[in-house]
C-alpha cells in the first residue's frame, strides 16, 4: 500500500512540486475541512491555519484538530484567498480557497479531503526493515538510482500530541524494531543524510501509520522509490 502524509494548513502563499491549475472554491468563514481514508474519517490530525497580518510578514496560527470523524472547524476566517495543503508530505496539489466578507451563493461550508491509494499504512506493529532508492545530484548520471537502508534514522511520533515516542538507526541490512505501541495513528519520520561522494540527496520524509491489532500487515517492509509530484513514494511489503 503507498502511502502519504496528513497536517493540514491554510495560507496565503500557494506551493506544490508540480503544476496545477488555481481554481479557488470560494467557501464561508465558517466552515470545516474533512480528512478521510478510503470513507473513513482521519481523527487527531492537526490542522492549521496561517494568515498573514501585517506589512513585514509576521504570521499568527489558529490551531484544530480533527475529532473521530476526521472534521476539524475553521471559524469567523478573515477574507482573503489560502491554500489548504497537507504538511510535509504533498498528497496531491494544493485547494486553493477564497473566503469573502459576504459570501456569494455559490459558496460552500465543507472541505472534503480523500486520500489517494498512497495513503496510511495500517499495522500491527512498527518493525521490520527499510529499503529504497535515491535520485542523485550528478548532471550526467541524474537518473541513476542509488541504494539506501542502513544507517538511516527512524522517529517514531504521536500524531496527536507531537510527542517522539522513540528513536532508531537501520541497521546494516535496513532493519529496525520500536516498542509494543498502543493502538492509534503515529508518524514515522525518515531520515537519510547526503552522501556528497555518491552524488546523493538527503531524505526527510513522514510516513502516517496507524497501529490496528486487525490488519493484514503485521509489520514493515518499507520501499521507497523517487516520486514525480513528491520527494518519495512508498509501499508496504508486497501491497499494491
Amino acid at each position: 500500500m503507498l502511502l502519504c502524509f496528513l497536517l493540514v494548513i491554510l495560507t496565503t502563499q500557494s506551493s506544490s512540486a508540480c503544476t496545477y491549475l488555481y481554481d479557488p472554491k470560494e467557501v464561508t468563514r465558517d466552515f470545516s475541512v474533512e480528512i478521510t481514508d478510503h470513507g473513513r474519517g482521519i481523527a487527531n490530525l492537526h490542522l492549521q491555519r496561517e494568515e498573514t497580518v501585517s506589512a513585514n510578514k509576521s504570521k499568527h496560527a489558529l490551531m484544530a484538530i480533527t475529532d473521530d470523524h476526521g472534521v476539524a472547524w475553521f471559524r469567523d476566517v478573515r477574507p482573503d484567498a489560502y491554500t489548504i495543503s497537507i504538511k510535509n508530505i504533498a498528497l496531491s496539489p494544493p485547494e486553493d480557497i477564497i473566503v469573502r466578507g459576504t459570501p456569494t451563493e455559490g459558496a460552500v461550508q465543507k472541505i472534503a479531503i480523500q486520500l489517494p491509494d498512497s495513503d496510511v499504512l495500517a499495522v500491527r506493529s512498527i518493525s521490520g526493515s527499510i529499503h529504497g532508492q535515491m535520485r542523485t545530484n550528478d548532471p550526467v548520471n541524474y537518473l541513476e538510482l542509488v541504494d539506501f537502508g542502513a544507517g538511516v534514522k527512524l522517529t517514531l511520533i504521536l500524531a496527536r500530541s507531537e510527542k517522539v515516542v522513540e528513536s532508531h538507526v537501520a541497521d546494516e541490512s535496513g532493519g529496525f524494531s520500536f516498542s509494543a505501541l498502543p493502538e492509534g495513528l503515529y508518524f514515522l519520520h525518515v531520515e537519510a543524510p547526503a552522501e556528497p561522494a555518491a552524488h546523493r540527496r538527503d531524505l526527510s520524509e513522514y510516513i502516517p501509520i496507524t497501529i490496528d491489532p486487525s490488519a493484514k500487515m503485521s509489520n514493515l517492509n518499507l520501499c521507497m522509490s523517487p516520486g514525480i509530484c513528491v520527494a518519495f513514494a512508498y509501499r508496504n511489503g508486497d501491497e499494491n
